[in-house]
């Protein structure tokens, strides 16, 4: 019986023990904890600043875990399926429906998930969600538009287990929380390298795209499209930002 911090992860066959002494079925699972899941997290990142494009296929956090998450039934975003995108107003008259799609090749940042130059589509299920990504300033004129599934897609969902207990999906649940950091706007582009590789990965396995949790809404969600062109995108409304609200935790500071 394992505890609720606890997970088992179906480990691959080079990375068992070797015994004829000891029932195989003995090392069927690996056994990990929450602690152990970010230290292997941390370790993978830290491989990043010795080699920012490679990481050898034998990496045990690709082996292990990521081997493990793709493994599990995707999500199915049906044909004409809705959800939302939304951008900022600045100092335009207007938005056309291309001006919400996704930026040129040649000029899109660097994302959560998606490598500089290469653009991804962004998008939520929920109006607030997608207006929250965008971190608007009061007053700000938000354009929100609709973007409709143009055929069947295969999405690998992170949430989707967060609350199954019995299959023990505490890495995924994990994985999920390191995907949805808030990052803070100075950070430099090096802290979105691993999550862009965990993306790859999971884009060679055939999939359309990844749903994860929002880091800017909490309960919200969102999806990462790798193509664009499965789906049409027409504006449906603009909104003014009237008032922002803060959530926090106090923190007692040492009196000297």
């Amino acid at each position: 019986m394992t505890s609720n911090n606890e997970i088992k992860i179906d480990l691959p066959e080079k990375y068992k023990p070797k015994s004829s002494g000891i029932s195989q079925m003995n090392f069927d699972l690996y056994i990990a904890t929450d602690d152990d899941v970010i230290k292997k997290w941390e370790e993978f990142k830290k491989e990043f600043l010795k080699n920012r494009f490679f990481i050898p296929n034998d990496n045990s956090f690709v082996q292990i875990y990521m081997d493990s998450i793709v493994k599990d039934e995707a999500l199915t975003i049906s044909k004409g399926e809705k959800y939302y995108r939304a951008r900022i107003r600045k100092n335009r008259k207007s938005f056309e429906d291309k001006d919400l799609n996704i930026p040129p090749e040649g000029i899109t940042n660097a994302g959560r998930l998606n490598p500089k130059f290469i653009p991804y589509l962004y998008i939520s299920n929920d109006e607030t969600t997608v207006v929250s990504e965008v971190r608007p300033h009061l007053d700000a004129n938000v354009v929100i538009s609709t973007c409709e599934a143009m055929e069947d897609l295969k999405i690998l969902d992170l949430t989707r287990m967060d609350n199954d207990d019995s299959k023990s999906n505490n890495f995924r649940k994990m994985i999920s929380l390191l995907f949805s950091t808030p990052y803070a706007p100075d950070d430099t582009e090096l802290e979105y390298i691993p999550t862009q590789y965990i993306t790859e990965l999971i884009k060679n396995k055939g999939f359309d795209g990844v749903k994860y949790r929002s880091a800017m809404n909490f309960g919200g969600e969102n999806i990462c499209i790798f193509s664009a062109s499965n789906f049409d995108i027409s504006i449906t409304k603009e909104i003014k930002i009237t008032g922002i609200k803060y959530d926090f935790d106090e923190k007692t500071l040492n009196e000297d």
